[in-house]
């Protein structure tokens, strides 16, 4: 039963992720005992090392992260999506620059994989941790044209945007996330956000705020 505690794990992280959650700080604690329970029924699974990792990134330990997907991709060095996990785990810790690299694996593994959105955002995340606002902007516009709605995505491109002084086009940006997504604030950025270094968090922060994202 490896697969269905894994499976748990998942529906946390993905109900995290997307905004979907009621309580953010349930979804990261009870986020882990199915993902360990997982490794610990089958933990020479690439899968299972995913969910663990996806786990860690979800409750903020990317540090933690980071070795579980490094070992799902000794297992299988072909699966993209430990290669966009690793990814994610790097940009939320600070490393971006090391992080583009596994994404840009992750795309050229699965090219039309489902989770391509979240692909693409990551590297627009790890431009806009980087300061690249111009890249920034490409690889979040990228995202929003994949199908499935991701606050992230139109958060990067807001605050890229922003940080650029493009002022004008950082509102129409925010004007649509706001119609998409009505509750969006500060607030639930850091509830649902799975960042965990500081100064790159308050760096897409300020950017938002400069385009009036509300407290």
């Amino acid at each position: 039963f490896a697969a269905a505690h894994a499976g748990i794990a998942e529906v946390y992280y993905h109900a995290l992720v997307y905004g979907l959650a009621d309580d953010p700080e349930r979804c990261r604690r009870d986020v882990l005992a199915p993902a360990l329970r997982a490794v610990e029924l089958n933990p020479d699974d690439a899968g299972t090392r995913c969910a663990l990792g996806r786990a860690y990134v979800l409750r903020r330990q990317s540090q933690a992260a980071v070795p579980e997907f490094e070992i799902a991709l000794e297992l299988n060095p072909s699966l993209a999506l430990a290669h966009y996990g690793l990814g994610a785990a790097l940009v939320f810790s600070g490393r971006s620059e090391a992080a583009i690299r596994h994404l840009e694996t992750a795309i050229r593994l699965s090219p039309r994989d489902p989770n391509m959105g979240s692909f693409l955002v990551r590297i627009a995340n790890a431009h806009l941790f980087m300061r690249d606002h111009e890249g920034a902007v490409e690889w979040a516009r990228k995202a929003l044209r994949q199908p499935h709605f991701q606050w992230s995505r139109h958060a990067i491109l807001i605050a890229a945007l922003a940080h650029l002084g493009r002022a004008d086009e950082a509102r129409v940006a925010l004007a649509e996330l706001m119609r998409l997504r009505p509750d969006f604030s500060s607030r639930y950025l850091t509830d649902f956000a799975p960042f965990a270094d500081d100064d790159d968090t308050r760096h897409l922060l300020d950017g938002l705020q400069q385009a009036g994202l509300p407290q």
